[in-house]
């Protein structure tokens, strides 16, 4: 985290160098975003594999959901109005503002009291071999009936998200049957933010009242809102509602199903492990894409809605009966007893 860091400083002062020096072109600004963009994998995947030497197994949900709701705070309520504003001064004062940023955040890594390193080769027989080495969180990954069942619901449910996120500005905004403004859109989006937030907060408190296993079910329940209600009404408040009870449902299942990766998985595998699921479960969100515009051009966006929602139930039904109170109990005891 605290290389990437530097290379985000290095990226970004370059930019603006040659913002303020008026060199700054569209290639340079590619390379730029490109390479923030890997970074910002790179990043992603260290952050969830040190939460557990930062805290312990005992407050692994605490952290996920604080780490979740202060993402869903700046990346959705602060981040995108900042940027607007200070690009507005100037996009130099926007570079030079995140490099600033970027600079309290590595002297706040610097801050952290701990031991974060952690075995650089867990299997001695892949040593040498680069392909077994990738692809050893991977055959983990696979190998684990709870963690590959869970990365492939979340594959399954990415699917139909990734289709309403391509369907629905079509579906909402004028001429579109919703019939909003580009600014009501705005705020019909934000709805799903809200609720990501308020599931932060309640994540805990529901995974003791109502068990994990349920508590993961709410995701689902939250994907055939989703996709079901638009194609049931045009309402906007009735779809923004949806939407909200969506984003609720889908950061409780990213804080918990990262605590149960954070339990099971050791920490010299847990980056590789978290960039395997994710590799599957985001990988998947092109063709869920490619999928709904196809269905939407041959019979419409409330067929393809129709159809997500009828098979998000069926995903429901199969997790309740594959993912098993007993089952997750079984997996808690076996990290116990290691």
């Amino acid at each position: 985290m605290l290389w990437v860091n530097g290379g985000r400083l290095l990226i970004l002062s370059i930019l603006t160098l040659a913002v303020m020096m008026g060199s700054a072109s569209l290639p340079i600004l590619y390379i730029a975003v490109l390479l923030l963009g890997v970074g910002e994998t790179l990043v992603d995947t260290a952050l969830t594999s040190i939460v557990p030497s930062v805290v312990s197994q005992d407050r692994l949900t605490w952290a996920n959901a604080r780490l979740t709701a202060a993402q869903t705070v700046t990346n959705t309520f602060i981040g995108p109005p900042l940027a607007g504003y200070l690009a507005g001064l100037g996009f130099a004062v926007a570079t030079g503002s995140s490099t600033l940023m970027y600079l309290m955040a590595g002297l706040a890594l610097l801050l952290m009291r701990g031991s974060f390193h952690v075995p650089a080769q867990v299997n001695p027989q892949t040593r040498g071999q680069f392909w077994a080495h990738v692809t050893e969180g991977l055959r983990f990954l696979w190998k684990d009936r709870l963690i590959r069942d869970l990365t492939l619901f979340t594959a399954s449910m990415n699917l139909f998200w990734s289709g309403w996120g391509v369907l629905i500005v079509l579906y909402a905004v004028r001429p579109g049957p919703m019939g909003l403004s580009e600014f009501e859109y705005g705020i019909f989006l934000t709805a799903m933010a809200i609720g990501g937030l308020l599931g932060s907060a309640v994540c805990e408190r529901l995974q003791k009242r109502l068990g994990t296993r349920n508590a993961l079910a709410l995701d689902f329940v939250g994907t055939i809102l989703l996709v079901g209600v638009p194609a049931l009404t045009t309402n906007p408040l009735a779809v923004g509602t949806a939407a909200f009870f969506a984003g609720m449902g889908a950061t409780i299942w990213v804080i918990l199903v990262a605590s149960i990766r954070q339990r099971l998985v050791p920490g010299e595998l847990l980056g590789r492990v978290y960039s395997a699921s994710r590799f599957i479960s985001w990988g998947i969100g092109p063709v869920g894409a490619l999928l709904a515009g196809f269905v939407a051009e041959l019979w419409g966006i409330r067929t393809m809605f129709a159809i997500g929602g009828v098979v998000s139930i069926g995903l429901l039904l199969l997790f309740l009966v594959l993912i098993s109170p007993r089952l997750l109990e079984e997996q808690a005891g076996r990290h116990l007893g290691s």
